[in-house]
């Protein structure tokens, strides 16, 4: 088996080395408002103290006020946050 200097094999590239642009978009997701979980979490945090937060409740908000949210994630994400309140899941 043949060994390879590894470090001078780098060395000798390095400087003809061009990274490719990412195939990734840098981008916000399709399909979701930036601000839509911000606004439903303001939303839930402005409820009374004790109210009880509904899967209903919170899709009925999101229809309203027309903001791109996704319920599961919400809860997913916000549940610790929301101590003060009763989250129905």
């Amino acid at each position: 088996m043949e060994e390879y200097d590894v470090e001078s094999i780098l060395d000798m590239y390095e400087e003809s080395y061009v990274p490719e642009p990412s195939a990734m978009v840098q981008s916000e997701r399709i399909g979701f408002d930036a601000g839509g979980q911000a606004k439903l979490l303001s939303y839930v945090e402005s409820l009374p103290k004790g109210s009880t937060v509904t899967r209903k409740l919170l899709n009925d908000y999101i229809n309203k006020s027309k903001i791109e949210a996704n319920v599961e994630n919400f809860l997913n994400r916000n549940i610790k946050k929301l101590k003060i309140l009763k989250i129905l899941q």
